[in-house]
């Protein structure tokens, strides 16, 4: 159990007030019998020293051993052993965090005691044994001005190292049985001056860690003190009258004070202030590199701009290898972008940037100067185009058509046109080696016999940078026909006389593929035959 005591000792000479605080307990006092079989370790447990309290001045460590000895001996000699006694040699070890070890020592004697003869029996009974018991304690303190291991929040623990050696003194030849049990009693005393005081933590907001070496100034009137965190991140600046301060840090290069919003403002008035804390986030940076598509280059005078979760936005050039980069950054949500330039597509670029407890590099925008743009259209047929494949009249032309992005490119709006074929498509986009197939059919008209059928498909699309691309492919279609005629002569009668009237009936069959036109009809007998009906 621990125990805590205040004692309070005004100094008239400053005014001070001088404060002990004392906290006891017991390792093993407690139990019945009193104290642990010797040979055991164990930890004390005592509250740090708040700092709210006012500037602690020293430490003391104040141990007590006790050890109680129940001893029983057998003389086992032919003779008397007079002055024989029991012997117990104990120790305890204890270190404070920073100060002197401390070594306690106790010897517990018996009694002495003229033991007869052994009676031959180890029974530890008879005139030849004796039994003993011994109780005994001793105490000692160290103390220490190096007390900064003992500010702050929580607990701290002390080992205690218990042991023992027990034997039995005299001229004889003794058998014992010796029971030692030991116990502690342990104080620290807080010594301290509560006079007004001052005082905080000086926090990383990124980790949460306690940071050490940073300067706190606190400045009145008509004057300043100042005060540097130690390695528990505690600062305190004590003997301050009452008044109204100004408490500020100093800022370091590459930090952000997160908290507060600028200095404290506080009237001291009798009590102590403390949790005066002081928040600050390591300066962080988010960077990346502006490239080229076209041979990877890094493009230079580029103006990237950092905007965050409230708005605010700041800007920054690349520079000759294409380099930006921000710092002084608080952690937070973040977004890039960049500025577009004519003759410049973006093809990637960094998504929402969430920046914790250390620096994002490789937040790159990647552009193009769509100097890989390119569009292939190609064109074929089931005939020609050579003359040993022609079509012929009624005949149905199967063409191919297709359109390929063969640039490092998207290409968007791709238009296919083929007015002989009907054919009027359009790409929404065309991603580099994605290609279309339009499959389109035409029936040989009499009209195309005349010479090859000869059509022209149309393309074109429009590249990132809005540069137009235009392309045609043609096929030609050699044509064949035949044009035929026969012509059939009869007369109404196998023979005549004369007088008689002969009635010819001429008949005249187009016997090719194609249509004839300004038929007409002669006779070395009858000239020009007029077509009847």
């Amino acid at each position: 159990m621990l125990s805590i005591l205040f004692i309070a000792i005004l100094t008239t000479s400053s005014l001070a007030a001088i404060v002990q605080e004392k906290q006891c307990s017991n390792l093993f006092a407690d139990q019945t019998p009193q104290g642990n079989l010797t040979g055991w370790t164990a930890d004390y447990q005592f509250n740090k020293f708040d700092p709210s309290k006012g500037k602690l001045l020293s430490v003391e460590l104040n141990t007590t051993l006790n050890c109680s000895m129940f001893a029983r001996a057998e003389n086992f000699a032919p003779s008397w052993a007079n002055g024989s006694y029991a012997y117990v040699d104990a120790d305890l070890d204890m270190e404070m965090i920073e100060g002197s070890p401390l070594h306690l020592d106790l010897i517990v004697n018996g009694s002495k005691h003229n033991v007869p003869p052994s009676d031959g029996i180890l029974d530890f009974q008879g005139n030849s044994s004796f039994n003993d018991t011994a109780v005994g304690n001793i105490t000692d303190s160290r103390t220490t001005s190096n007390v900064s291991a003992y500010v702050g929040q929580g607990t701290f623990n002390l080992t205690a190292v218990n042991k023992a050696v027990s034997t039995v003194r005299g001229c004889g030849t003794f058998a014992s049985h010796i029971e030692t049990r030991g116990w502690s009693y342990a104080c620290i005393t807080y010594t301290y001056d509560n006079t007004h005081c001052l005082s905080g933590y000086k926090k990383d907001g990124c980790t949460g860690l306690l940071l050490s070496g940073w300067n706190i100034t606190i400045s009145n009137a008509t004057s300043q003190w100042n005060a540097t965190t130690d390695a528990s991140g505690f600062w305190q600046v004590c003997n301050l009258e009452n008044d109204t301060y100004s408490v500020c840090e100093l800022s370091q290069d590459g930090w952000t004070q997160t908290y507060p919003d600028g200095c404290y403002t506080r009237d001291l008035a009798g009590e102590n202030i403390t949790n005066l804390n002081f928040t600050n986030q390591a300066s962080l940076c988010i960077s990346g590199h502006k490239k080229n598509t076209c041979g990877g280059f890094n493009l230079s005078n580029w103006t990237i701009v950092l905007t965050n979760s409230l708005g605010g936005a700041i800007s920054a050039l690349t520079n000759e290898t294409g380099y930006y980069q921000f710092c002084s950054l608080p952690p937070g949500i973040y977004n890039l972008s960049e500025e577009s330039k004519e003759g410049w597509s973006p093809v990637s670029a960094p998504e929402q940037v969430t920046l914790n407890c250390s620096n994002i590099s490789g937040m790159d925008f990647v552009n193009s100067e769509c100097c890989g743009s390119s569009l292939k259209i190609n064109k074929t047929a089931d005939f020609g185009p050579s003359p040993v494949n022609p079509a012929g009249i009624n005949q149905a032309i199967n063409y191919t058509i297709i359109v390929e992005n063969i640039g490092n490119e998207t290409l968007y709006q791709v238009n296919v046109t083929d007015d002989k074929l009907g054919l009027r498509e359009q790409i929404a986009s065309l991603l580099p080696g994605e290609f279309k197939i339009f499959n389109a059919r035409y029936v040989v008209a009499e009209i195309d016999l005349c010479g090859n059928i000869t059509n022209i498909v149309w393309a074109n699309a429009t590249d990132p940078c809005n540069k137009t691309f235009h392309l045609n492919a043609r096929w030609s279609v050699p044509t064949s026909y035949t044009a035929a005629i026969e012509i059939d002569k009869r007369a109404d009668v196998s023979s005549a006389r004369i007088g008689d009237v002969v009635n010819y009936t001429y008949t005249v069959t187009n016997t090719g593929d194609v249509n004839l036109s300004d038929l007409k009809i002669e006779d070395d007998g009858h000239g020009m035959i007029d077509e009847r009906v």
